[in-house]
């Protein structure tokens, strides 16, 4: 078969890092919190239940995608 090989540049990699640290944030935010919650002592209904899940969830994003994309070149 024949093999091409791509050549990403810089700004590919910030993108590339940036999108996918947002996805994964994105997608298991709510499992963290609901985690953290089974794992409270006061209980899992007493520290919230479901109700807020997503609460937070904006800081997180913006927060995950300068990390992510550094992480992404330097890696």
């Amino acid at each position: 078969m024949d093999r091409k090989e791509y050549n990403f540049n810089m700004k590919q990699a910030l993108m590339a890092g940036g999108i996918a640290g947002t996805a994964v944030d994105v997608a298991l935010f709510p499992l963290d919190t609901l985690k953290t919650r089974l794992q409270s002592k006061s209980g899992f209904r007493a520290s919230g239940g479901f109700r807020g899940i997503y609460s937070g969830l904006t800081s997180a994003v913006i927060g995950s995608s300068p990390g992510e994309k550094n992480k992404n070149l330097v890696y």
